[in-house]
């Protein structure tokens, strides 16, 4: 009796082992600790980017963005950085003549205004009360880059709210999706931007109308001043040094902006166009050193990018003058922050697949148990057997 009772004990002692030991190693899934989670996959290691291509041009050239581009194909022939969004100062001035020209007429008398001859920045000398023709406004704002011409040729529009958005339906005809007009003068206004390749894709939709290139190119003009009149010259240095075969260029400069430039010029059967944006030159060393190697080596450079064709020209009237309805501003995108959520996903998965291996465990360990009972009865039987 006493040995059968101490076999039960050590039967008992086993089987209460032998589950323990399917608990344990079922809640470890024999891979681990319990309740771990399964490992957090690997990030397969990150491709270092091919460098860039080499940008030619200029040797130590400080130009941030500039591009020197064929005004008869359209193709960018080299550039820098010519996308990047910049102020552009006023460059911006380009656009305002493209966009206002052909609803304009030279010979239409303008009587200046208070709000003109209070126009910040640069001024050509406009007075309120002050009698003008829309050429005069417009030598004011090639030759002089006056802020008053600009403020003055806007009103003569419509108003600077109808010229500004004429502006920017202007550039999206262009495909100059890099520029954004708050302005008709270019100076620094919250959210306006252009780019170098703007520049030189609006001027190049600017020399196409006659008007616009005959503009350009007056290097000086009489300008009315309190009944008489004064002579105005142009900025650009490179009219003033009379480059060989030069069209024409626009200037400007802010203190945002730093300067900046777009010009043409023609020599022999090639016409180029540049535009720089912040360089630290002057703008006659800068503007020389670019058109000079645009020059030099246009035969040879391999297009970088090619200028959109523009859309078809629309019925554009001037518009009323009335309060531009207020555009709300787009609303970014709502970052879903899901990382609590794929947590929970991750433990309730983890919790479940353990709760599976434990119960495999514990019937394990029951079957082992049942196994070992068996035998030792069939040996007990043996052993009575044999006694008897």
């Amino acid at each position: 009796m006493l040995e059968a009772h101490t076999a039960s004990k050590r039967f008992v002692r086993l089987c209460a082992t032998t589950v323990l030991l399917g608990v344990v190693g079922g809640g470890a899934g024999f891979v681990g600790p319990a309740f771990a989670q399964d490992p957090a996959p690997v990030a397969p290691a990150p491709v270092a980017p091919a460098p860039p291509p080499p940008v030619i041009g200029p040797p130590g050239f400080s130009a941030q963005s500039w591009v020197v581009a064929d005004a008869t194909t359209g193709q960018v022939l080299a550039a820098r950085d010519a996308h990047a969004h910049l102020p552009q100062a006023s460059t911006l001035k380009v656009l305002t003549s493209e966009t206002l020209l052909p609803h304009l007429k030279l010979s239409t008398h303008y009587v200046g205004r208070k709000v003109d001859d209070q126009a910040d920045g640069a001024e050509v000398g406009i007075v309120e009360g002050g009698q003008y023709t829309v050429r005069d406004l417009f030598h004011g704002l090639l030759l002089r880059s006056g802020n008053d011409a600009a403020m003055a040729l806007a009103n003569a529009y419509g108003g600077p709210q109808n010229t500004v958005a004429a502006m920017n339906a202007e550039a999206a005809r262009l495909h100059a999706n890099d520029t954004v007009a708050m302005s008709p003068s270019g100076l620094d206004t919250p959210g306006q931007h252009s780019s170098a390749f703007d520049l030189a894709l609006i001027m190049r939709a600017a020399l196409q109308n006659p008007t616009f290139r005959a503009l350009l190119s007056v290097k000086k003009s009489a300008f009315p001043m309190g009944g008489a009149s004064e002579q105005i010259e142009t900025l650009d240095p490179l009219a003033q040094e009379n480059y060989p075969g030069l069209i024409g260029g626009k200037t400007g400069y802010t203190s945002n902006a730093g300067r900046t430039y777009v010009g043409a010029a023609q020599q022999g059967n090639r016409t180029l166009i540049i535009s720089m944006m912040n360089y630290t030159e002057s703008t006659k060393r800068a503007a020389t050193k670019l058109m000079n190697w645009g020059f030099t080596n246009a035969a040879t450079l391999t297009p970088v990018e090619q200028f959109p064709a523009p859309d078809p020209v629309s019925a554009n009237p001037i518009p009323a003058s009335k309060p531009d309805a207020a555009v709300p501003a787009p609303q970014p995108r709502a970052h879903m922050d899901n990382s609590s959520s794929v947590s929970a996903s991750l433990i309730s998965d983890s919790t479940k697949r353990q709760t599976e291996l434990i119960t495999v465990g514990v019937l394990l360990a029951i079957g082992i148990c049942v196994v070992i009972g068996i035998t030792m009865l069939l040996v007990r039987s043996r052993r009575r057997t044999g006694n008897a």
